[in-house]
C-alpha cells in the first residue's frame, strides 16, 4: 500500500459516492459554491465597502464528511498520495502536501476559516519538517486521532491493517520501531491514551468478547469509535504528554507476533509487554457522579466500584 500511493503522481478519489457504483458525477447547482459580492456600510456608516461572503463548510476537502471519507481503508490512501482529487457532492477539491484548492477558492483557502483538520491537508512527517520528538509526537498523534474514527466492516481483521502504510512511511523515516500501533520512541507515555467516552469503554471490555484476536487492549487500535456517538472528542489524551517528566516505569521486554510474519505493520496474531514499576495502595473516594464510580480491569467483565482497595502502578508524572 505504501508504495503503490506514495510513488503514484495523482489519486482521483469519488468521495461523495456511498457505493461502488455511484460514480463521481453528482447533478448540482454551481451558484451554491459562489461566492456573493454585496456593497455595505461599516458600523459608524461612513465607508462604503465591498463585501465577500462565503460558506465555509464548502470550503474544506472532508468537511461534511462525504462517504468515502468515512471508510477505514481510504484514509491512508488519502495520506500517502502526493495529490488528490476529490469530487464531492458540491465541488471538486485539490489535496497535496503543501496546497489545498477548491471550486469556491481556486487560490487556495482563507487564512481565517478554522479548518479543524490535518494542516496542511495530509501532510506526512519528515525529519526535515518535525524539529524533533515533541514535533513527531503531535503530528503522529493527529493522524492516528483522525484515524481511530474511521469505519470498518471488519475491525478485527483491518483496524491496523488499513493504518500500515503510515506506520511504516513514519518508522522508516524516523528509525522508529512500531508496537501494536504505538511508536517505541513514545513509550511507556503512549499507553495512557483514551477513547472518546466512558461508554465506548464499556463496549470494547464488557461487551461480548469476539474469538478472532484484533490486537492487546493497551492499543488504541482496540476501541471502535463512532464519531456520532454523544461526547465524541478525537482527543487520544487527556494530558499534554509533551510536558510529561521521567517515566515512573520500566518497559523489560516486548513482543509482537504479526499474523503475516514479513509484515510487522499489519494484523497481529499477539502481543505483549512487560513493565517493571512500583505498585502502591488506593483507595476510591466516593464520588456523587456515578458515572465516575468504576474501574475496569483488563480481562474482567464486572467494574470495581467506590470504596474498592486497589493497588495501582504510576506510570509517569506531569
Amino acid at each position: 500500500m505504501r508504495t503503490i500511493y506514495s510513488k503514484g503522481i495523482l489519486n482521483i478519489a469519488a468521495s461523495r459516492a456511498s457505493a461502488s457504483d455511484k460514480g463521481m458525477y453528482a447533478t448540482r447547482d454551481p451558484r451554491l459554491i459562489r461566492p456573493a459580492l454585496i456593497h455595505g456600510r461599516d458600523c459608524f456608516d461612513l465607508s462604503d465597502e465591498l463585501y465577500l461572503l462565503v460558506q465555509p463548510e464548502f470550503a474544506e476537502p472532508g468537511y461534511s464528511h462525504p462517504p468515502l471519507n468515512e471508510r477505514g481503508w481510504v484514509y491512508q490512501e488519502r495520506i500517502l498520495s502526493p495529490r488528490v482529487i476529490h469530487f464531492e457532492e458540491e465541488q471538486v477539491l485539490w489535496e497535496c502536501c503543501t496546497s489545498a484548492l477548491c471550486e469556491m477558492y481556486p487560490a487556495g483557502f482563507d487564512k481565517t476559516i478554522d479548518r479543524g483538520i490535518l494542516v496542511p491537508p495530509f501532510e506526512l512527517p519528515k525529519k526535515q519538517t518535525c524539529s524533533g520528538l515533541a514535533e513527531r509526537w503531535k503530528r503522529y498523534t493527529n493522524l492516528v486521532e483522525h484515524y481511530r474514527a474511521q469505519q470498518f466492516t471488519f475491525p478485527n481483521k483491518d483496524k491496523l491493517a488499513a493504518f500500515a502504510g503510515i506506520a511504516q512511511h513514519i518508522c522508516h523515516e524516523f528509525d522508529d520501531r512500531y508496537v501494536a500501533g504505538l511508536l517505541r520512541s513514545q513509550l511507556p507515555t503512549a499507553l495512557l491514551w483514551q477513547p472518546p467516552n466512558r461508554r465506548q469503554i464499556r463496549q470494547a471490555y464488557m461487551g461480548a468478547s469476539s474469538e478472532e484476536y484484533r490486537c492487546p487492549s493497551w492499543s488504541w487500535a482496540k476501541v471502535d469509535i463512532n464519531r456520532l456517538d454523544d461526547g465524541w472528542s478525537c482527543g487520544l489524551y487527556t494530558f499534554n504528554p509533551l510536558k510529561v517528566s521521567k517515566p515512573q516505569v520500566n518497559i523489560l521486554s516486548m513482543e509482537v507476533t504479526p499474523v503475516d510474519p514479513s509484515n510487522l505493520f499489519g494484523s497481529l496474531k499477539s502481543a505483549h509487554l512487560v513493565l517493571e514499576g512500583r505498585l502502591l495502595p488506593w483507595t476510591m473516594i466516593s464520588s456523587t457522579d456515578k458515572s465516575m464510580q468504576w474501574i475496569l480491569f483488563d480481562g474482567e467483565k464486572e467494574a470495581h466500584t467506590a470504596k474498592s482497595e486497589l493497588f495501582v502502578v504510576p506510570f509517569c508524572a506531569t
